[in-house]
Order: C-alpha cells, then sequence, then structure tokens
C-alpha cells in the first residue's frame, strides 16, 4: 500500500479559566478598556497584558471547555 504525506488541520473553539487574586486597579483598567471604543486588536493587546501579568498563559491545564473540531482539511505535502 503507498502512503502520502497529509497535513491534516482543523479548527476549534476553547475556553481557558484560571482563578486569580486581582489588584482592583488592574480589573478597573480592564472595564475601562472593555468601555473604550479601541479596535479589538489593541483591545486584545492590553488585555493579554493584563492577564499575562497574572500568570494567565493559556495551557492545556487550565482548559475549561473546547469544541468539537471544525473546518478539517486535509493538504497534501510535496
Amino acid at each position: 500500500m503507498s502512503t502520502v504525506k497529509v497535513d491534516i488541520t482543523a479548527i476549534s473553539r476553547v475556553r481557558y479559566s484560571k482563578v486569580v487574586d486581582m489588584e482592583k486597579e488592574d480589573y478597573e483598567r480592564y472595564l475601562a478598556i472593555c468601555d473604550s471604543e479601541t479596535n479589538c486588536r489593541e483591545s486584545d493587546k492590553k488585555l493579554t497584558e493584563i492577564a499575562v501579568k497574572y500568570g494567565f498563559e493559556p495551557c492545556d491545564d487550565q482548559i475549561e471547555d473546547i469544541d468539537d473540531p471544525e473546518d478539517i482539511e486535509f493538504d497534501l505535502i510535496d
């Protein structure tokens, strides 16, 4: 039986969760960012900075929920 090398990819939405003791000032900054009219990319960058400050770097042990894979693709590799 002959074989070919194939890259299989899929998209899956994941929800991460971590409980932390956050400084009230950082939480108020979070609320201000959410209320601001800055673009999503800029807001996400600022929110990521706050999250990382509290050790929130998504990894397997923080997965709270994960959807089934969608948009599965098989791409032939030369």
